[in-house]
């Protein structure tokens, strides 16, 4: 007989409809009071919210005391509406661009993958490895007791999470260059606040590459392993609207990072996953989607149902709780702004509509919450090689180890 799920956590992933990135820099303590109310009337508990790295930290050695006052009143306003947040420190990589203050580029040129925005700036440079440059883990150990400090023993922090998709914006030189930048950041946000359990959001690129920062490094500092997971961008899975996806990335991370079968809820959240819809009619006229060549949308209907499927199906597998991506839909105030001037399906992920109204989704998220299950017993034994060995051929062996998972349970 399996234990109740009490402790499984529901969360969401935030950013304000009509702000998105720009949030801080337009911060207004009336819309975030009205997001997190109704948030926590969705039957939502914890809120991860990102601190963007330009922002909070203009120069290296100066914290932005403005940004740190209003983060402050974010946790303040958490704690006033009964629920949590998840500050994420060094972003950094968010929804296909990287956001990086002026100081954490170099004067050397480069193509990057993802463009590279500074005060509103697209800019060429190549981006300083914060793992390997020992300068640049000091000035992000201020960053870290500045916030840490001003938000001790606050009771609405859930957890510290120590980056978005890192990878994304630079690739540590080698493992032990990854190992040592977690023990640092981790060592300091423990010496403030030894209570607050700290993570680090990877995310399936991290599984589908050896970009020197995966779980087995994470779970040596971390209290427990992030993993992001869509079936939009897992081109090996069974379609769009694929269920199976989070959970599968869930339990690679859980076995890659040392955990040989489900023990505990403790263990892995599946920190994001989610699905982009097609919105009205006359917003589709506006940004001829068709020829845009973005990730596809799907209808309201099948968002219901793929997270009907999904949510279940993560709780099933005993995972510590799944976030969502995201709150709302962006403004069209926005559309001309990047990421979501090229990144056209990033504005769309939302469980509310850019007017504040519901989607279908929050009936399936509503459904859940009044839903009780219990855990299952579910044995890794269908992964057939060592963990050692998985980086050799980590894409190869992803595809191979998903047919295998889903042999195993029959899905």
């Amino acid at each position: 007989m399996g234990k109740d799920l009490d402790n499984f956590v529901l969360g969401i992933n935030y950013w304000p409809s009509k702000k998105g990135m720009y949030w801080w820099k337009r911060y207004e303590h009336d819309e975030v009071k009205r997001d997190f109310l109704l948030i926590k009337d969705s039957g939502f508990e914890v809120i991860r919210i990102f601190l963007l790295w330009e922002d909070f930290q203009p120069e290296p050695s100066r914290v932005s005391l403005n940004m740190v006052k209003n983060l402050v009143d974010v946790a303040d306003i958490a704690s006033d509406a009964g629920i949590k947040i998840v500050p994420t420190f060094f972003t950094g990589h968010m929804s296909g661009a990287n956001w990086l203050p002026a100081w954490m580029l170099s004067d050397k040129m480069a193509n990057s993958r993802f463009p590279i925005i500074t005060d509103g700036k697209m800019q060429n440079n190549r981006v300083r490895n914060f793992y390997h440059e020992e300068n640049l883990r000091d000035y992000q150990r201020i960053l870290i007791k500045n916030v840490a400090s001003a938000l001790k023993g606050h009771e609405s922090i859930w957890a510290w999470d120590l980056g978005n998709e890192n990878s994304n914006c630079v690739v540590p030189d080698d493992k032990s260059s990854a190992s040592n930048w977690l023990k640092e950041m981790t060592y300091e946000l423990k010496y403030l606040d030894e209570r607050v359990p700290v993570t680090l959001g990877l995310h399936q690129e991290d599984l589908e590459e050896d970009r020197n920062l995966g779980p087995g490094e994470a779970a040596e500092y971390c209290d427990f392993l992030s993993i992001h997971g869509y079936s939009s961008y897992a081109s090996w899975c069974d379609g769009l609207t694929d269920e199976k996806v989070p959970v599968f990335l869930g339990l690679v991370t859980r076995w890659l990072g040392g955990i040989n079968k489900i023990k505990s809820i403790n263990d892995v959240l599946i920190e994001e996953f989610g699905i982009c819809t097609r919105p009205s009619d006359d917003k589709l006229k506006k940004i001829n989607y068709h020829d845009s060549g973005n990730i596809p949308l799907v209808s309201e209907d099948e968002a219901e149902i793929f997270y009907d499927r999904t949510l279940s199906f993560i709780r099933d597998f005993n995972f510590k709780g799944a976030f969502l991506w995201c709150f709302a839909d962006y403004a069209e105030s926005l559309w001309n702004l990047p990421p979501f001037d090229k990144n056209i399906h990033e504005r769309f992920f939302g469980i509310f509509r850019d007017d504040g109204s519901p989607k279908r989704s929050l009936d399936a998220i509503r459904r859940f919450v009044s839903q009780k299950k219990e855990t299952v017993e579910v044995a890794l034994d269908w992964i057939d090689i060592n963990s050692e060995d998985y980086y050799e051929k980590p894409e190869e062996n992803l595809i191979r180890l998903f047919q295998r998972f889903k042999s195993a349970f029959k899905l």
